[in-house]
């Protein structure tokens, strides 16, 4: 055999390989990660997205469920609520001593901000605000498969 023969070859036998074992992956550009998990039920956002008020009432319930976490020092449910996870565990371990503090702020937050619709990936993006003395924050929150999870906490 030819050397460029067998080179073509394992080139197509690699080819085909990876096309038959690539699956159901999807890459988000707004998290910037990549959700390697297999969709067995495909999410579809409804027809007319929620208004302001419908979409408060399930932040809320997230934040609460943060807070929740946080007054309970429970890492692993902090971590769960956070979209891009990578990094975050450590970070928490590493602050817990501010965990009272984060709920007490937290007690605060309001949503303010929410995109019209749905993007193409069917997430939505918005924006809840903390007071913190004078000053107010700004953070963001991503609704992906009909659940919220904050982003940059």
């Amino acid at each position: 055999m030819k050397k460029g023969f067998f080179t073509r070859l394992c080139t197509i036998t690699l080819a085909v390989f990876a096309v038959l074992t690539f699956d159901d992956r999807k890459i988000s550009d707004y998290s910037g990660k990549v959700y390697a998990e297999k969709e067995t039920v495909k999410y579809s956002p409804p027809a007319t997205p929620e208004t302001m008020e419908q979409e408060a009432s399930e932040v809320l319930a997230r934040v609460n469920e943060l807070l929740q976490a946080l007054s309970i020092r429970d890492i692993d449910k902090i971590v769960e609520l956070c979209n891009d996870q990578e990094g975050y565990r450590e970070k928490f371990e590493e602050n817990k001593d501010n965990f009272p503090q984060m709920a007490e702020t937290l007690k605060t937050a309001r949503l303010t901000h929410l995109a019209d619709g749905y993007d193409s990936y069917n997430e939505r993006v918005g924006q809840i605000t903390v007071d913190v003395g004078s000053k107010s924050y700004a953070l963001p929150i991503v609704k992906i498969k009909g659940k919220w999870f904050f982003q940059d906490l």
